[in-house]
């Protein structure tokens, strides 16, 4: 079924053929409540927010979700509260989430029945980078200022800590961007990001498709952790030594803590 076909009526008649499909050993009884429940469906009445939504992969999930509900038109273009910290983007998941669980308790969202799992509220979603990238060395035959940018962008992947990448300094700009911000601004120069950026960029789209898919179907909402999360390993390891150690450190494992 192509993605065009993937109407009410034509889900409808798919799920008409695979009840005629149905082994002998399938009780008559729900064979006939599922023929009876299926021409109920209808679409559900179309919603709007009562807030704006600018455009970011960190609410994607939640958009899905909220869609599944019969939200539409969430998006009032894209995201440009840049460079101003973690709130922004935090404000819009707090946002959608909320409005995910008003709909849930509106809806029976827990799941069908005793018989069937139930459905998560809340997914944490940190989207991890593979792993080689920390130690990945430019190719031989980059030297230069090329190899620079390579591993000056290289270290701007494993270092980051919010939902964007965040440039001290003049170089690391213009190894991030192609460009310099200035002539970026002043429209002298488009962005132009290091193929390194891009496979993150297509790494972390990939797992938010894969996480709204999860919300959409468990009508759940879902909170997407700031890249610091990502960066928690060695004080994790600290604690933990600190917290088995056999000697007396409890303000080292406090302070670790």
């Amino acid at each position: 079924m192509a993605l065009s076909d993937l109407t009410i009526n034509a889900l409808q008649a798919y799920c008409l053929r695979a009840c005629d499909r149905l082994p002998q050993s399938i009780d008559p009884d729900h064979v006939r409540d599922a023929r009876e429940a299926l021409p109920g469906w209808s679409l559900p009445p179309s919603l709007r927010l009562e807030y704006n939504i600018r455009g970011h992969a960190t609410v994607i999930p939640n958009l899905m979700a909220l869609s599944a509900f019969g939200f539409a038109d969430m998006v009032e273009g894209p995201f440009n509260d840049i460079g101003n910290g973690i709130h922004p983007y935090v404000e819009q998941v707090v946002a959608t989430t909320n409005s995910i669980y008003a709909e849930r308790e509106k809806s029976d969202a827990g799941g069908a029945s005793d018989a069937y799992r139930s459905f998560p509220e809340l997914n944490l979603f940190a989207p991890a980078m593979f792993s080689h990238v920390a130690t990945m060395a430019p190719p031989a035959d980059m030297v230069g200022p090329e190899k620079q940018r390579f591993l000056t962008v290289r270290n701007a992947l494993v270092r980051q800590t919010g939902y964007g990448y965040t440039a001290k300094t003049p170089h690391q700009a213009e190894a991030l961007f192609g460009a310099s911000l200035e002539e970026i601004k002043a429209g002298r120069a488009k962005p132009s990001p290091h193929p390194l950026s891009r496979l993150r960029q297509l790494e972390l789209a990939l797992a938010t498709e894969a996480i709204a898919a999860l919300s959409a179907s468990d009508l759940s909402a879902t909170i997407r952790l700031p890249n610091a999360i990502n960066t928690t390993s060695g004080a994790v390891r600290q604690f933990a030594a600190h917290y088995r150690s056999d000697g007396d450190g409890s303000k080292k494992r406090l302070r670790a803590f």
